[in-house]
C-alpha cells in the first residue's frame, strides 16, 4: 500500500470514527447527566395497570425509535446480571423484573419520538433508570466494537489479497520472461513435450554414465599395462607400448566424446525441467489470480456494507440520546 492510499484509509478511519467517539471517551462508564423531573400529574389505573398499590412511574424519551426485548433471553437482562455495578441485591432485583417482562413498557409518540415507561417506586426509579440506560449504553458499544472489528478485519484482508495479487502478477510477468528466453533455445510448445523430453534426456544419460565407467575401466587397465612395459627394453616392448599408447588415445577420445554429449544432455535438461517447471508455476498463478481477483469483490462489498452500517446506525450500535436528557417521574394510583 503506498503512501497516498495509507493517508487515504487513515482519513477515513477517522471520519468514521468521529460520530462515535463519545464512547470511547467515556467507556465503561455513564455518559448521561440525567435529569428527574417529578410531574405533578398523577396517573390512574387506566394508564397503567401494572401495580396493585400506589407507586411511580418514570418515562424515559429516546431521541429516536428505539426499543429493547425484555424477558430471559434479552441482551439487557444478561448485561444487568453480569455486568452492573450496581449493589447485588439492587442489580437482582433489576434482573428479575427484566426476566418477568414487568419493569415497564414502551410507546412510540407522533413525533418520532419512543418512551419506556419505568413501573416501580420512588427510591428505586432514579437507580433503575440510570442502571437501564448505562446498559442499554454498553450493549450499543460492545456491539459498535464487533462491526468496527468486522470492518478493521475486512479492510486487512483486502490489503492481503492486493498484495497477493500484486506479488503473483510480479511472478507470472517475471515467468513469462524466462519462458521467453528459454524459447529461443527449445521449441517445447507445452508442458506435457517439456516432460517427454525431461525422460528422453535422463535416459540418454544413463547411457552415457554407463558408457563413461565403461571408457574409465579401459583406461585404467591400459595404463597399467604401460607401466609394465616401460621396465622392458626389447624390440616387443617398444611395439607393445606404442599399441598402448594409440590404444589410450583411442579411449581417451571416446570419454571426450562422451564427457561432451552427458554435458550437452544436461544441459537440455535442464533447459526442460525449467520450461516445464516455469509452465506449471504460471498455470498454478494464473488459477490463484482467478481466485483471489474473484474473491476480492466480495470483500470489497463487505467493506462498503459495514462502512454503511457504521455511518447509518441503527439503533442497537448507536448511543442513547435521551430529550433533553430529562427523565418524567409521575406519581400513579391504582384508584
Amino acid at each position: 500500500m503506498n503512501t497516498l492510499e495509507k493517508t487515504c484509509l487513515l482519513v477515513m478511519l477517522l471520519v468514521m470514527s468521529v460520530p462515535f467517539t463519545v464512547y470511547s471517551e467515556q467507556e465503561g462508564q455513564s455518559r448521561h447527566n440525567l435529569q428527574f423531573v417529578e410531574s405533578e400529574k398523577v396517573l390512574h389505573k387506566n394508564n397503567y395497570y401494572h401495580f396493585d398499590k400506589p407507586g411511580f412511574v418514570a418515562e424515559i424519551y429516546f431521541k429516536h425509535p428505539r426499543s429493547f426485548n425484555l424477558g430471559p433471553a434479552s441482551g439487557i437482562y444478561r448485561a444487568i446480571s453480569t455486568k452492573s455495578s450496581l449493589p447485588m441485591e439492587k442489580r437482582d432485583d433489576i434482573a428479575r423484573r427484566i426476566y418477568s417482562g414487568d419493569i415497564g413498557s414502551f410507546r412510540n409518540e407522533p413525533n418520532g419520538v419512543t418512551v419506556f415507561t419505568l413501573y416501580g417506586y420512588k427510591e428505586d426509579l432514579k437507580e433503575t433508570a440510570e442502571a437501564l440506560i448505562k446498559c442499554l449504553d454498553d450493549m450499543a458499544y460492545a456491539e459498535l466494537e464487533k462491526w468496527k472489528k468486522k470492518l478493521d478485519d475486512g479492510r486487512v484482508e483486502k490489503a492481503e489479497l492486493q498484495e497477493k495479487i500484486s506479488n503473483a502478477d510480479k511472478e507470472k510477468e517475471d515467468l513469462a520472461g524466462k519462458i521467453d528466453e528459454l524459447k529461443k533455445t527449445v521449441r517445447y510448445h507445452s508442458i506435457e513435450d517439456a516432460q517427454k523430453s525431461i525422460q528422453e534426456f535422463n535416459r540418454v544419460l544413463q547411457l552415457v554414465e554407463i558408457e563413461i565407467v565403461g571408457i574409465g575401466a579401459k583406461l585404467d587397465m591400459i595404463k597399467q599395462e604401460q607401466e609394465k612395459v616401460k621396465t622392458r627394453e626389447t624390440e616387443a616392448a617398444k611395439e607393445a607400448s606404442n599399441l598402448l599408447f594409440q590404444m589410450r588415445m583411442s579411449q581417451e577420445i571416446e570419454l571426450a566424446g562422451a564427457l561432451a554429449r552427458k554435458g550437452a544432455a544436461e544441459s537440455a535438461l535442464k533447459k526442460a525441467s525449467n520450461f516445464a517447471d516455469f509452465s506449471e508455476r504460471t498455470q498454478k498463478l494464473t488459477e490463484l489470480l482467478k481466485e483471489l481477483h474473484e474473491k476480492l469483490p466480495f470483500v470489497e462489498r463487505s467493506i462498503a456494507n459495514h462502512e454503511e452500517i457504521l455511518r447509518n446506525p441503527q439503533e442497537d450500535i448507536r448511543p442513547v440520546e435521551l430529550a433533553d436528557n430529562k427523565v418524567i417521574i409521575h406519581r400513579y394510583s391504582a384508584e
